[in-house]
């Protein structure tokens, strides 16, 4: 498909959903067709319930002088710093100090990016809860431990609206420990509004100078809160052997879409013999591959700092799968993700039984056998593209066929990328494929992005050829890490990132 046709189907297709520019509901833009999230351009993290890491939108592009505009704006808070947007185009940025062990949550102008409210909560596992959504009142959801928790702004004031501590709610179904990776609303809701989430099943040990990963068995959920605030608890446990390190899929037929470590599975909430039930609509296995290594910890290293160590410094992050499961299609008909195999691989499932699409031009894109990813799959229309976050790629695959004749092919693969950690993002109306990149100017350590003390560029990529077409740098140093945070942008041509020292804009 050429470029201009791709613009042009996926256009039609936002417009049939009511998407941003294609219809207005009391002079206001909708930009989708989910009745629970805020109509803003960016109201989830990897943008909608699809996990597309995908928009319509167009990029930055650079000046005549050939750069674009960088501003940085620093922090006092360290730790990754996901942003979405309310319906207003307010700035919304959860950054996570991994060092007092808070979250802190900040609404900024996006013309003057003076702030506009805070809150912040202390947690007990500040690595818990990164991915969280907007509601259609703007108000902010997020999760840590076994709690769900609400916040909304008023004026300058920004403060708990609802605070539901699952341990406590149902006691012996979910406990003090269990740590909540990612929520998101489902299409429907006989109550308030019903809250897809999943647990870690996993925790740090620290111990002799080592620090290990150990499964206790990860959970999901629905919650449901009725409007007099009282809730509904619908649960499924996972074997003691799996455990979950991203977000999920869910699409508006209520199909949940996850991946342990062990098992792709869709769930969903359906009625049983006594009452509503999430039940497995399908599972498949997929290659795992080896489990997190141990990773030599000081002692006088606190477990926390250990972690974020270990996964900077080229240790496995994820048990299986790094990635969050993207649903790819006009009606989402597919769901993709890689394995956790050494090479990793692409795995292309139908949603409707869980059957493998099998007709994959080199499903393992990069041959060197650390290749592994532990960001979701960009998707747009007939293209989605994924980088290699353990060494050198950047690669995207174009699907063509009819349902159940596809055909996938490799597009191409730029060897020469290095982008270690950040979520990157296709921009539709662009044509491009936006990476986080890191270029170290110490050869003693070469994919070390903790040490070294690395260059950071945004860079973009052709989406249909993977040539370099613009680089803007960023800075020097662990400030300007992204620590797995995504990138995300408005439809008014910026893009924002939360690095570990401070919040980026480009523009």
């Amino acid at each position: 498909m050429t470029k201009l046709s791709r613009v042009v189907l996926i256009l039609f297709a936002f417009c049939a959903a009511a998407a941003a520019g294609c219809s207005k509901e009391g002079g206001k833009k909708t930009y989708h067709n989910h009745p629970y999230l805020s109509q803003s351009p960016w109201p989830i993290i990897h943008h909608s319930s699809f996990q597309e890491a995908a928009t319509k939108f167009r990029g930055p592009v650079p000046s005549s002088s050939g750069t674009v505009t960088r501003d940085w704006y620093a922090s006092e808070q360290w730790g990754p710093g996901p942003v979405l947007f309310d319906s207003q185009g307010n700035v919304l940025v959860m950054k996570v100090d991994i060092f007092v062990k808070k979250h802190f949550f900040i609404k900024y102008n996006p013309d003057t990016m003076k702030e506009i409210s805070s809150f912040s909560v202390s947690i007990p596992d500040p690595l818990g809860g990164l991915y969280s959504f907007v509601d259609n009142s703007d108000c902010w959801w997020n999760g840590y431990s076994a709690v769900l928790s609400r916040i909304c702004s008023s004026g300058t004031t920004m403060s708990e609206d609802l605070h539901l501590d699952l341990s406590t709610l149902y006691p012996g179904q979910m406990m003090t420990d269990d740590s909540i990776v990612a929520m998101s609303p489902l299409y429907s809701s006989p109550g308030m509004i019903d809250v897809a989430f999943v647990t870690q099943g996993m925790k740090s040990e620290h111990a002799g100078g080592i620090l290990t990963k150990v499964t206790t068995g990860a959970r999901a959920g629905v919650l449901r809160v009725n409007k007099d605030q009282s809730t509904g608890l619908f649960l499924k446990n996972f074997s003691t052997e799996e455990n979950i390190s991203n977000s999920f899929a869910i699409d508006p037929d209520g199909g949940i879409y996850i991946a342990t470590n062990k098992f792709a599975y869709k769930l969903r909430l359906e009625q049983g013999t006594e009452g509503e039930e999430l039940k497995e609509a399908w599972k498949v296995a997929y290659d795992s591959g080896p489990p997190i290594p141990s990773y030599p910890c000081p002692m006088t290293t606190s477990t926390e700092m250990c972690v974020i160590k270990a996964f900077q410094n080229s240790v496995k992050f994820a048990d299986g799968t790094g990635t969050t499961p993207t649903l790819m299609g006009p009606n989402q008909e597919y769901v993709s993700f890689f394995d956790g195999g050494r090479p990793m691989k692409l795995v292309v499932l139908r949603t409707k039984d869980g059957s493998s699409v099998d007709n994959i031009d080199q499903p393992i894109p990069f041959s060197e056998p650390a290749s592994q990813t532990e960001n979701t799959i960009s998707a747009f229309g007939d293209v989605f593209a994924v980088e290699n976050n353990y060494s050198y790629g950047a690669a995207a695959y174009k699907m063509s066929g009819t349902y159940g004749d596809e055909t996938i092919a490799l597009l191409w693969t730029n060897p020469t990328i290095f982008a270690p950690n950040a979520v990157p993002m296709i921009s539709g109306d662009s044509d491009m494929f936006y990476v986080f990149e890191m270029k170290n100017k110490d050869p003693n350590y070469p994919f070390d992005v903790w040490n070294g003390d690395p260059d950071w560029y945004v860079t973009a990529l052709d989406l249909d050829t993977g040539d370099v077409v613009w680089q803007q740098f960023i800075g020097n140093g662990i400030s300007y890490n992204s620590v797995y945070a995504p990138l995300s942008m408005d439809d008014r041509g910026r893009m924002y990132i939360g690095l570990f020292g401070g919040l980026l804009r480009v523009r």
